[in-house]
């Protein structure tokens, strides 16, 4: 089968791209950022490059629809938040049919989060208090009990543009509007758990809860462990139900200490839960509709290149201190493959190019890698022209 991975960058696109070679599938993959992650895997058939589908909708979509043209992929599977924009061109495109993900209707609804918070109360698992914020009147409410609430962008990532419980002037700059609202949460204390899922058309096929033990701040998880977690197993059953999810799903979860599961967050994606998931244990059959159900073998995993970055910028004094030598120790790297190893240069070069466009747009590594694919609630329909929008180049 010709299969086309999007958003090659992440490292949930190169596990997907090894694991559907793997299986004895032809992969081309495709990004916007030129010294993308996966371009380094020996088993990928192809790289194709495109424009920035943020930044430059409409020769994106020109790229996008030319590189369909040329390999005629049968299946589609896209690995961030460029599916927004691939989701919606497919869907305009009559394409539909050979997409691996949602429908972008549904993706909006589990990306806003105060859309998925409404959701998860319905279904009994949301804090109890959920408030939509487009104003500084609706922040003013909350000046007496900020240490109560988390508050967060509606459209954030990597926990970036989160308040946790803080003091009432940390919040005297934020100014939520009805184009970038925020949601005001109750704080929720517990062990957090995490979970990759995927589903075929309303039933879970794939399933992986995982503790993060690592992160980078306060967001990005680096060393990840397997959980058995049936709560959690029955929340993804009732959620694809509910939704009829198709796709693959990720979700952020606190288990109070009275032993509520709470659902904090979804992401209409992968996450790194996906590499626990070895060849073996057939995720790719259970994406085909070939195989009944996958279940991940692999228990503790990280990408052992930052965990050492981290931990020496720790012991710098850059970064709070981990356990990170104890972790770099135990756990597998997430990075290497049956046959392949690590992409040491690979990892350079693409963190690389991430540092260079945070210099330039004066914004943190971690908003770099997403910068020029992310979507935060603009218009999906027909793009405008380019010179209508934000001009991107780059760094180089």
């Amino acid at each position: 089968m010709r299969v086309l991975i999007t958003g090659g960058r992440t490292p949930f696109a190169l596990h997907l791209t090894r694991l559907f070679h793997a299986a004895g599938h032809e992969v081309t993959v495709t990004d916007s950022q030129r010294d993308a992650l996966s371009r380094f895997t020996k088993f990928k058939s192809a790289f194709v490059q495109t424009a920035s589908p943020r930044f430059d909708r409409a020769q994106f979509e020109k790229d996008f629809s030319a590189l369909l043209e040329k390999v005629q992929p049968e299946l589609i599977v896209p690995s961030c938040e460029e599916l927004f924009y691939v989701g919606s061109l497919l869907e305009r495109l009559g394409k539909s049919d050979i997409y691996f993900g949602p429908k972008t209707d549904l993706a909006v609804q589990m990306h806003n989060k105060a859309s998925f918070a409404q959701l998860a109360s319905e279904m009994g698992y949301a804090p109890h208090e959920n408030h939509l914020l487009t104003s500084r009147e609706d922040i003013d409410g909350f000046r007496g009990d900020t240490r109560e609430f988390v508050f967060k962008a509606v459209y954030s990532r990597f926990a970036s543009r989160v308040f946790v419980g803080p003091e009432p002037a940390e919040l005297d700059d934020l100014v939520p509007t009805p184009e970038d609202p925020w949601l005001a949460q109750s704080r929720i204390t517990g062990r957090e758990i995490c979970a990759y899922a995927v589903a075929r058309h309303g039933r879970i096929v794939a399933s992986a809860p995982y503790h993060n033990l690592m992160r980078v701040g306060q967001g990005t998880s680096i060393v990840f462990e397997r959980a058995m977690a049936p709560d959690v197993e029955e929340f993804l059953d009732a959620f694809a139900q509910k939704t009829g999810w198709h796709g693959q799903i990720s979700f952020d979860f606190i288990r109070q200490p009275d032993g509520r599961l709470v659902v904090i967050e979804a992401n209409p994606r992968a996450t790194m839960g996906i590499t626990l998931f070895l060849p073996e244990d057939g995720l790719v059959d259970a994406i085909l509709g070939t195989k009944e159900s996958a279940t991940p073998s692999r228990r503790m995993t990280g990408i052992k290149g930052t965990v050492a970055l981290v931990g020496i910028l720790g012991a710098l004094g850059f970064l709070p201190r981990q356990r990170w030598l104890h972790y770099y120790r135990a756990c597998d790297d997430a990075l290497k493959f049956p046959g392949e190893g690590p992409l040491w240069i690979g990892q350079s070069r693409c963190t690389d190019e991430y540092f260079k466009l945070a210099r330039k747009k004066k914004i943190s590594v971690l908003e770099a890698t997403t910068y020029d694919m992310e979507w935060n609630g603009e218009p999906l329909g027909q793009p405008e022209p380019a010179a209508a929008q934000e001009q991107f180049e780059p760094a180089q």
